[in-house]
């Protein structure tokens, strides 16, 4: 007889991947402040399809410091930018006062959320190439490429949704509705950026002060590639009955003969809320969910070696 063990647990859209429950396209919930940020897979890269709105607001001339406490500028010092746009920031503020990251894939988390990093410049590069820029034009500087800035504005074939939030500069705010400017994680003589622009069809790669400029920030997934390599098709859940459920549900289950396994329920904030403990490899169980507050859930079988698609379920009271 097989002993398996089920854990309850609700909704991870938190960032924080868990085997492979996060699938690119989905909302991300930012478990810091609950803000929600829709993300797009172009590629094997999975981006943010909105700039990072984290952080307390400030108002210039304050400056932003290593002191604990992200900061951000709102354009024209107003919040319903920040809201709309997304933050303004200087580069070390970004990458939380780490240094400059070279690498093919970015492994600073800077102001991202968990499970999410600031894109390298060499990233960057991989996404222009994917949307057509050959290798010169991706090493080249300026205005480079040729119809992929269009991709990758706002209603570009794309889905990035780069937006023309306007910049920081020196106490400033300046060109809102006709230029984006977003960081990446790389400083050489001064730190790498990408920009798009209302007159242009092409993409900017240029270096500018860190420590003078503000401007928009996306994040990219971590080791996004290998995640669909943790579902394993053999296991499978079925779907929660009934649902939306009240004080209890049912589930079938299968896991291969001499697997155990476990059901993981976290609410929207990637917490754990029960743990159920059943026995067999085929077999139904009925889960009491007298002390689960109304939400939605979603659950997953696993096991040490993978992950079943996940499911959702609603409790209503």
């Amino acid at each position: 007889m097989i002993k398996i063990t089920i854990f309850v647990t609700a909704f991870l859209l938190t960032g924080t991947l868990l085997y492979g429950q996060f699938n690119c396209g989905d909302v991300l919930v930012d478990p810091r402040d609950s803000k929600q940020y829709n993300t797009v897979l172009i590629g094997n890269q999975c981006w943010m399809a909105e700039n990072l709105n984290y952080g307390t607001k400030i108002t210039p001339p304050a400056d932003m410091s290593d002191d604990g406490i992200v900061h951000k500028y709102c354009y024209n010092d107003n919040s319903s930018n920040c809201d709309e746009y997304g933050g303004l920031y200087k580069w070390s503020e970004m990458m939380d006062y780490s240094p400059s990251d070279n690498g093919l894939a970015g492994t600073t988390q800077g102001i991202c959320p968990e499970g999410w990093h600031i894109p390298t410049d060499e990233e960057w590069k991989t996404l222009e190439m994917t949307l057509g820029m050959t290798q010169a034009q991706a090493d080249a500087s300026e205005w480079r490429g040729t119809d992929q800035g269009t991709r990758l504005k706002v209603g570009g074939s794309s889905g990035f949704n780069a937006l023309l939030a306007g910049a920081y500069s020196n106490n400033h705010f300046s060109s809102m509705g006709t230029l984006g400017t977003i960081w990446t994680a790389t400083e050489t003589y001064n730190a790498w950026y990408r920009g798009v622009s209302e007159s242009s069809a092409k993409v900017h790669r240029h270096a500018y002060s860190g420590s003078t400029y503000g401007y928009s920030v996306r994040c990219a997934c971590d080791d996004y590639g290998s995640i669909d390599s943790h579902i394993l098709p053999e296991l499978k859940i079925s779907d929660p009955y009934p649902n939306p459920a009240n004080n209890y549900v049912t589930f079938k289950y299968y896991l291969p003969v001499n697997n155990n396994g476990s059901i993981v329920f976290y609410d929207i904030f990637g917490k754990e809320i029960l743990c159920q403990e059943i026995i067999g490899s085929d077999n139904s169980i009925k889960i009491p969910l007298e002390n689960i507050h109304s939400g939605t859930y979603y659950y997953y079988l696993m096991t040490q070696n993978g992950i079943s698609i996940g499911k959702k379920l609603v409790i209503i009271r």
